[in-house]
């Protein structure tokens, strides 16, 4: 009609008349990214965007950056703005960010500006705009929009299984959506819904019947794939819609069912403080039920949850009365989860007496109801008591009958968990081969069954590699680790974290990093109340002090945690003060003060822990050469020098230097 050097541009929001008029030609044109919003923002607001980034940015985001929306809203800033009063401004900013002000906002049209699509007399708005569209559909096509405004909108997706349950109709409904653009297609078999379309149609119409079948179908699609990890994944933030609507729509029943299927998958994924919210909602809701058998599920994993993060005096609350309520009703099942949580939680404040009774309780009743699961993790819990307490052979007897049970039942993370607990007890036995081999094993099997603990495991290569003397790659795996504890909030295991990554810098001579960490570990361990951690803490951070020659401040840290070791009655922690102890006398050249502490360590040292015995003859042999008995120098140093060789240790290079600087032994 104009000639070859003429073009049509049509826009329009159905699909078929763009694919009618020229196939090759049509062009989708989506919403603006956040910074291109925010540049058309600027445009009409600049000073807006410029004094209020962030409020600015959650406009844009609020609007999903919709063109037309960010035009009125930019318009509307831009009459604030002349007028040069910083209250009305920001006023008018904060009333923005309801959906209902956003709606209204409109702009009066010239007739010759008006869109054809607008009846007369109309002013341009979102709300105007949007119901051109959702007018010309019929009455059922229009209640299913309206249903499918349940879901959150875009980036989410949908399925379009999960669509046809909430819209509750025939599929073709949905496609009709989906051909006039008001639902769009997101990939094979998913949908999504622009933020101003949700926001339209949540306005306009509450569909409460929609909600309850939104709630059921994602509730019954959690229970169908709680193993699927990835299926659970992709429709996350669909589940916590549908859980959040049903604990508003008071679904007691429905939500108990919900949290008790997600939260698993939550607490993988260390999401502790989302899974804690709902097991409180769940709880709620348990409660009006009268439900006591999931209440005491729902005290367990709370009380768990609490004990990652740190609240350890709300964990314990948790758990008793948890324990309290499966004892009163007769659910052994329950009483076992109660009753190792329970364990674990006194053995990480350092409380073993506790610790062991609750735990030989637990075995007992696992023996007794022949429930495997649960005597491999008492059995465990037993080992890691016997660990603490220096008693090395029970503790591996523990963890070798656990183990049998675990492989003969096939049971992958029990074997996991019994194969780093023997590593640990290989380590304090000095026989850092067979550690080395526990932790292939489980490091193999952790790739083999896909371990969600990835913390664990990094942990546990970052302190084999410091054993190893690898201070450079101890580093990389611990700074892994770290970045997920600080990301899901487990104050718990960022300590332990925090501990190692101390030491790795400390080898390393990077006094000031390590301190910086040891410092932030010790403050999260003092307000847990991790007692024993406390005191590993004490020990390294006076070594550091040492070592820099800041003996006062080491001896403050020293004598803390001398006196908290003694009180703990825990050997192996405080031979380790005793060590640390004798070596700042050294340097201090208070040789009998240091020769006692040597002493009074090797009276302590557990049975089989070569490392121990290697450092106490070590500072003995030093204490020798000091007084000038260098023939008991020699002698003593020979047998550290053995003993540190046999298990490969990092200080056996120390050792060496000592004996090469040596005067001759005399002959005899």
């Amino acid at each position: 009609m104009g000639g070859s050097n003429c073009t049509y541009l049509i826009t329009s929001r159905f699909a078929d008349t763009a694919f009618h008029f020229t196939v090759e030609g049509a062009v989708a044109v989506h919403e603006l990214d956040e910074d291109k919003g925010l540049a058309l923002l600027a445009r009409f607001a600049p000073q807006v965007v410029e004094a209020e980034p962030e409020a600015a940015r959650r406009l844009v985001r609020s609007v999903g950056g919709l063109p037309l929306a960010l035009t009125l809203i930019g318009k509307h800033l831009q009459f604030h703005a002349q007028m040069q009063q910083p209250r009305r401004l920001q006023t008018a900013l904060e009333r923005l960010q309801q959906t209902e002000e956003r709606f209204r906002l409109h702009l009066p049209l010239a007739p010759l500006e008006r869109s054809p699509h607008l009846p007369a007399g109309t002013s341009l708005s979102l709300q105007s705009s949007i119901a051109v569209s959702v007018q010309h559909l019929d009455e059922q096509v229009r209640a299913a929009l309206y249903a499918l405004a349940v879901f959150p909108s875009k980036p989410n997706t949908f399925s379009e299984e999960a669509a046809l349950a909430v819209i509750d109709t025939d599929p073709d409904i949905l496609d009709r959506l989906n051909d006039v653009g008001l639902v769009e297609s997101s990939g094979s078999g998913r949908y999504t819904l622009h933020q101003t379309i949700v926001d339209y149609a949540r306005l306009v119409h509450h569909d409460s019947d929609a909600e309850k079948r939104l709630v059921e179908y994602m509730i019954d699609y959690v229970e169908r794939h709680e193993e699927d990890h990835d299926a659970l994944e992709q429709e996350y933030v669909n589940i916590s819609a549908a859980l959040d609507r049903a604990a508003d729509r008071n679904m007691q029943a429905m939500l108990v069912r919900g949290v008790m299927a997600f939260e698993p998958f939550l607490q993988r994924r260390g999401m502790y403080p989302l899974a804690d919210l709902y097991l409180k909602r769940a709880e709620e809701a348990a409660r009006l039920l009268g439900d006591a058998e999931a209440l005491a599920q729902l005290l367990f994993r709370q009380g768990h949850i609490a004990r990652r993060l740190g609240e350890y005096q709300r964990a314990e609350e948790r758990l008793q009365e948890g324990l309290q309520l499966a004892r009163q009703h007769h659910l052994p099942g329950q009483q076992s989860l109660l009753l190792s949580d329970l364990g674990w939680l006194a053995l990480g404040r350092a409380q073993y007496s506790e610790a062991e009774t609750y735990f030989q309780e637990g075995l007992a009743l696992a023996r007794k109801r022949d429930d495997y699961e649960s005597m491999d993790t008492m059995l465990n819990g037993l080992a890691g008591v016997c660990n603490k307490r220096g008693d090395y052979a029970k503790a591996e007897a523990y963890c070798l009958e656990a183990l049998a049970m675990a492989r003969q039942e096939g049971r992958s993370n029990g074997i996991l968990a019994i194969l780093l607990n023997l590593r640990l007890v290989a380590v304090e036995l000095g026989q850092y081969d067979k550690a080395e081999t526990y932790l292939q094993e489980a490091l193999e099997l952790a790739r083999r069954i896909n371990y969600p603990d990835q913390v664990g495991i990094l942990s546990n290569l970052g302190e084999a590699t410091i054993e190893q003397g690898n201070y450079s790659q101890a580093q990389v795996y611990l700074r892994e680790a770290l970045n997920l504890t600080q990301q899901m909030g487990n104050r718990e295991r960022q300590s332990a974290v925090l501990l190692s990554l101390g030491k790795a810098l400390l080898e390393q001579g990077q006094y000031a990093q390590a301190e910086t960490y040891l410092q932030e570990g010790l403050s999260i361990t003092r307000q847990m109340g991790q007692q024993e951690r406390t005191g590993d803490f004490l020990v390294i951070l006076g070594d550091a002090a040492t070592r820099k020659g800041y003996y006062a401040q080491a001896q403050v840290y020293l004598e803390e945690g001398l006196v908290l070791a003694r009180r703990l009655g825990h050997a192996q922690l405080l031979c380790s003060m005793l060590y640390a102890w004798g070596e700042l006398a050294l340097k201090q050249q208070q040789i009998e003060t240091a020769s006692a502490a040597f002493e009074e360590m090797q009276t302590l040292i557990p049975e089989g822990a070569r490392e121990l015995v290697a450092q106490a003859e070590y500072g003995l042999a030093r204490v020798c050469a000091a007084k000038g008995t260098i023939d008991e120098a020699h002698r003593r140093g020979e047998n550290s020098l053995s003993l540190f060789e046999a298990i490969k240790h990092r200080q056996t290079s120390d050792v060496r230097e000592f004996l090469k600087a040596l005067p001759v032994q005399a002959e005899h």
